[in-house]
């Protein structure tokens, strides 16, 4: 009896002194960027106001914006200087174009595109710099190539896109993005209820709406600048900084206070994963059991029907759609099957609608939770993650021999 206590005590300190060793292991050496570098988020943003440009930094419109205005917000403000996230590396700053979408200048200006994207922030870009997203690698081939992604958006957003935007410049292909782990959950999660209904989903009552939102971004702007505006004035009061005393010294002081806030609340969440073995299960690809939030019943048929018309929409002006499937790190480490991604490849098989897959493609680097921010952790793609999709889609293409004005 005795040796059998002992020995269950001596497998026990074992299993933690394995855990212990590899927390300490993976605290030192995987730095947070704010532990390298202070320039953060926040402090960009302030920065950015001292030098006189309005900083914006979320793409998710309150409804209240949209009901004032009487139509939908699908872009972001046109001109504008947006700090929106940081994952892997310094902030993302990234500059909005005459319609409020992240690309260079000047291709609103062409009679056709080549290739137009749709997306949500994977697609957009999070969280790299501006030229070594996908949409700007494939650019470098396709140089009339627009993308009109947006964080936050879902296949309601893309669709009401592909009409206000898209069909005007009728592209020869139109590559929607498809996240497999929030697209299909935001569809209805998002969709607000009675005189809360989001104004996008007009989309689906109405196959002959067109709000003429190309020619409303002025609106859009004004609004948008007062909200961020708004913002600033909230962010200061949060940080208790006085806006007529803000100075690059006043910023550097708030930034190494929140360097040393953040480095506790990292040790305490390093105690916590500790106590719960998060490093060894990792190791052991034990780490999540299952997938996340499996979609809502209804949004499936939403999903089809949205496929469907924009796949005939496209035909109709002699253009193709291909879907890329963007996996969630939890593809490579689940036990329990989700059945969202067979669902959704049967919809798009039904429609008859072009794939590209990047679960196989990353899975065939054989390291494919290395393409991603943070590892296992997830997050979005990192410079690799995005180089890889953007190769996958170049290939497809060429096979096509897409036109290159």
């Amino acid at each position: 009896m005795v040796n059998a206590i002992l020995a269950i005590v001596a497998s026990v300190v074992s299993i933690w002194t394995i855990e212990i060793g590899l927390a300490i292991g993976h605290r030192f050496s995987n730095p947070e960027v704010w532990e390298q570098d202070q320039k953060s988020v926040l402090s960009e943003v302030l920065r950015l106001h001292l030098k006189g440009h309005p900083p914006y930094q979320y793409s998710v419109v309150p409804n209240e914006i949209e009901q004032r205005l009487g139509y939908p917000v699908l872009s972001r403000a046109a001109n504008a200087v947006y700090v929106p996230c940081q994952e892997a590396g310094p902030p993302l700053v990234m500059t909005t174009d005459e319609q409020g979408f992240h690309n260079p200048p000047g291709l609103w200006r062409l009679q056709r595109w080549s290739i137009a994207i749709l997306g949500d922030s994977f697609t957009e870009g999070y969280c790299v710099p501006s030229n070594r997203n996908s949409a700007a690698l494939i650019r470098q081939t396709h140089p009339a190539t627009v993308n009109l992604a947006r964080a936050g958006d879902h296949p309601v957003h893309q669709y009401a896109k592909l009409r206000e935007f898209a069909a005007p410049y009728r592209p020869d292909i139109v590559l929607w993005f498809f996240y497999e782990e929030n697209d299909l959950v935001n569809i209805l999660r998002l969709r607000g209820e009675g005189a809360h209904r989001r104004m996008v989903y007009r989309y689906l009552d109405d196959p002959n709406l067109n709000l003429g939102l190309l020619e409303r971004q002025g609106e859009i702007d004004r609004m948008l600048a007062e909200e961020a505006a708004i913002g600033l004035r909230r962010l200061l009061a949060e940080h208790r900084l006085d806006p007529q005393r803000l100075d690059e010294s006043a910023i550097d002081a708030m930034e190494a206070k929140l360097v040393r806030d953040r480095r506790a609340e990292r040790w305490l969440y390093t105690a916590k994963a500790v106590l719960k073995l998060t490093h060894l299960r990792g190791r052991l690809n034990l780490l999540f059991l299952r997938r996340g939030h499996s979609p809502e019943e209804g949004a499936y048929p939403i999903f089809e029907a949205v496929m469907r018309d924009s796949r005939e929409r496209i035909a109709a002006w002699g253009g193709r759609l291909i879907v890329i499937y963007i996996p969630s790190t939890t593809s490579f480490t689940a036990r329990i099957e989700d059945p969202t991604r067979a669902r959704v490849l049967e919809i798009l098989a039904r429609q008859q609608i072009p794939l590209i897959d990047m679960v196989p493609i990353l899975l065939g680097t054989g390291k494919p939770q290395s393409h991603y921010a943070y590892g296992m952790h997830g997050g979005h793609f990192n410079e690799a993650g995005y180089r890889l999709t953007a190769e996958a889609v170049l290939k497809q293409l060429g096979e096509w021999s897409v036109p290159r004005p």
